[in-house]
């Protein structure tokens, strides 16, 4: 409580200190403050009232404590305020208008992951120096009609209202924020579309809602590097207009029914360094095409209903690739042998397809692989020795296949080997001490019938 002595300090920085308990009423006693930093604490209580006192004060840090309750109207006294940070706390009830619409001077609001419910201040919209607003993860549960007032702030550059309860079409005033390069509206109920030119904008994320179409004018935002829509009802073939986004980096389209071919024409998406549309029904064929995406790292096409073999040209031109799955999706034919040209792989995954033929000997390239998923296929042959070469393998799942042979001594030299699954094969020869000096095993599941001294399960 000595603190209060401290009448003449200006700047309170005592972030990441393990301090607890309540803030003591002397705090409010330094009316010459115009910082205080108290952030990743476990500082409890609510904000007091005399908060108001500190009129001096630009930038209010208390995010990453446990304080909760309501914010008093008296932070309407902070007219000074350029940055409030109360971020990752147990704040709730409404956020006050009537001190909001005193923050002429702020710059950024950072409101994330509390417990603040009703509608968002439309009072907002009259702050014309904000630049970045945060209140996502809340319990925000009204319509988005305040966001009517939003298109006023021509300076805005961030706006994160995920994982709230909103609900209704989007307000066209949205496109006039001119200077907006990041909009994360994901985790909601909402629907409509953005109409207008957003030339500024570089990430949109709209993710869970109930959008029914593309809910963005693609020859209006050019600029777009990163575009999420999973788990929205788009039911359409795959939306023509994303070729128009030549500056396209990270595409999400998971869950979204999307339904026919996947057109050549993404191959033309250069700048596409993730693609992901698990979960929807597109059919055909993989196109090749997708080879000429060389900066890709990662592809995800799990469970589609592709019903054909994985294209040579694919495994060719695709040299960055770190994540490749490929899962349920009725895939015929063989694993060829290019995939050893994956050289940067960590993960594949091809369960649950009709592959056939052994597993390629050239796949022991790719020794940066952490997790390799082949389980639920028709694979013969030997496991080849070469797999010996992922130094890295955590988890592997051969699972239910046609193997035969004996599995690898050498694998003894796998030190991360977490998980492993070998049941449903036709090996010729038990396990033994196999496995048995991984210092991270957790599960090594084999048929019950094969000789396995470290075995966790067996199956059959």
């Amino acid at each position: 409580r000595e603190i209060g002595m401290l009448t003449h300090l200006v700047k309170l920085s005592l972030s990441q200190n393990g301090l607890t308990g309540q803030l003591p009423d002397e705090l409010y006693d330094l009316t010459m403050l115009s910082l205080i930093g108290l952030e990743r604490n476990q500082i409890t209580g609510s904000m007091a009232t005399n908060i108001g006192r500190l009129t001096h004060l630009r930038d209010l840090d208390y995010g990453n404590n446990k304080m909760e309750g309501s914010l008093p109207i008296a932070l309407g006294s902070l007219t000074n305020l350029i940055q409030v940070y109360l971020n990752d706390n147990q704040f709730s009830g409404q956020i006050p208008a009537e001190a909001v619409r005193k923050w002429k001077s702020v710059v950024s609001i950072w409101f994330y992951n509390c417990r603040f419910s009703g509608s968002l201040p439309s009072e907002i919209g009259s702050l014309g120096f904000l630049e970045y607003l945060n209140i996502g993860r809340n319990e925000l549960n009204s319509t988005i009609e305040f966001a009517t007032e939003l298109g006023n702030l021509r300076n805005l550059q961030r706006l994160d209202l995920n994982s709230n309860k909103l609900y209704g079409q989007l307000p066209t005033e949205f496109s006039k924020m001119n200077a907006l390069s990041w909009l994360d509206l994901s985790s909601n109920h909402l629907s409509g579309s953005i109409v207008g030119n957003m030339k500024s904008l570089t990430s949109l994320r709209l993710g869970g809602n109930m959008f029914s179409g593309l809910p963005v004018a693609t020859e209006l935002t050019t600029s777009l590097k990163f575009l999420k829509l999973h788990d929205n009802p788009l039911e359409s073939t795959f939306p023509s207009e994303l070729f128009a986004l030549t500056n396209l980096e990270k595409l999400n389209l998971v869950n979204t029914s999307l339904h026919g071919e996947l057109p050549t024409e993404v191959g033309k998406m250069t700048n596409l360094s993730a693609m992901l549309l698990q979960y929807n029904h597109l059919n055909a064929r993989i196109p090749s095409e997708i080879g000429n995406l060389n900066h890709l790292t990662t592809l995800y096409l799990d469970w589609n209903q592709f019903n054909s073999t994985i294209p040579k040209q694919l495994l060719t031109g695709l040299t960055s690739l770190q994540y490749l799955g490929i899962e349920n999706c009725s895939l015929t034919g063989t694993i060829p042998s290019e995939i050893g040209n994956l050289v940067n792989l960590s993960s594949l995954a091809l369960s649950g397809n009709r592959l056939s033929g052994p597993i390629p000997s050239e796949l022991g390239n790719a020794t940066r692989l952490w997790e390799l998923l082949l389980a639920r296929n028709q694979l013969t042959s030997s496991i080849p020795e070469q797999l010996s070469n992922f130094f890295r393998l955590s988890f592997l799942d051969l699972r239910d296949n046609l193997l035969t042979g004996t599995v690898p001594r050498s694998f003894n030299e796998w030190s991360k080997i977490h998980d492993v699954h070998l049941s449903g094969n036709n090996f010729s020869h038990g396990l033994g001490n196999l496995f048995c000096s991984a210092e991270h095993l957790g599960i090594l599941e084999a048929d019950c019938d094969l000789f396995c001294i470290c075995c966790t399960e067996c199956s059959r």
